[in-house]
């Protein structure tokens, strides 16, 4: 078992909320006695606290990625395209689906600053709200194509697993398919990953103590 501890004043509603619920139902009839000794001792309730805590976060932080700042602007639909027969391209992109090619039409990003995004990988199956929620929101979750597009030809991207990004509002699914890149686009709406093969990048990484791992 990982050793992971947590703070619970630094933690989203959404992971405390969790939290609670798998403690509610694991405790059963003994959650009265749990609970009177919680109450006398304030040193064993921060202990349990924060190791229960850190147990029910559902996103691990698997990394940290520098994006390098640019110096001009970028026009989406000139590099998210379909490009297998472009020898220059620096990527290949096979397939984009139709809604990733209408939200990259007329796109046109001012110069990107330096940043720090993290990316995460889900510890049990989450719907897409669930994640938003624990990452603190879709304001500090969503990102630009021109960040997307670093971690593409800077080789950040697992291969292995399908990389998933918010953007201007929705969720673009970004995989590599053994040959080239394919890009697919849901409503954050649906609850269509139903298992944990996948990685979730966001643009600001949560000031949560729980997704550092510490000793406990």
């Amino acid at each position: 078992m990982s050793k992971r501890e947590g703070r619970v004043a630094d933690l989203g509603f959404g992971v405390v909320q969790s939290a609670y619920r798998k403690l509610e139902s694991a405790l059963g009839d003994r959650g009265a006695e749990v609970i009177e000794r919680l109450d006398h001792s304030p040193s064993y309730c921060r202990r349990v606290a924060e190791s229960l805590i850190a147990l029910m976060v559902r996103l691990r932080l698997v990394r940290q990625v520098a994006i390098l700042e640019s110096s001009g602007s970028f026009v989406v639909a000139d590099n998210f395209r379909v490009n297998l027969n472009d020898p220059a391209a620096k990527i290949k992109i096979g397939l984009l689906e139709l809604d990733v090619n209408l939200l990259c039409v007329g796109v046109v990003e001012e110069p990107m600053e330096a940043a720090i995004v993290g990316e995460f990988e889900p510890t049990e199956e989450m719907t897409l709200a669930e994640i938003l929620t624990d990452l603190g929101g879709a304001d500090l979750v969503e990102m630009r194509f021109s960040q997307i597009w670093f971690l593409l030809v800077s080789g950040a991207l697992s291969m292995d697993h399908s990389n998933i990004f918010f953007v201007k509002g929705r969720l673009i699914d970004v995989y590599w398919n053994g040959k080239h890149w394919s890009m697919y686009t849901y409503s954050v709406e649906c609850s269509l990953l139903k298992d944990t093969a996948y990685r979730v990048f966001s643009r600001e990484v949560p000031k949560l103590s729980a997704f550092q791992p510490i000793s406990v």
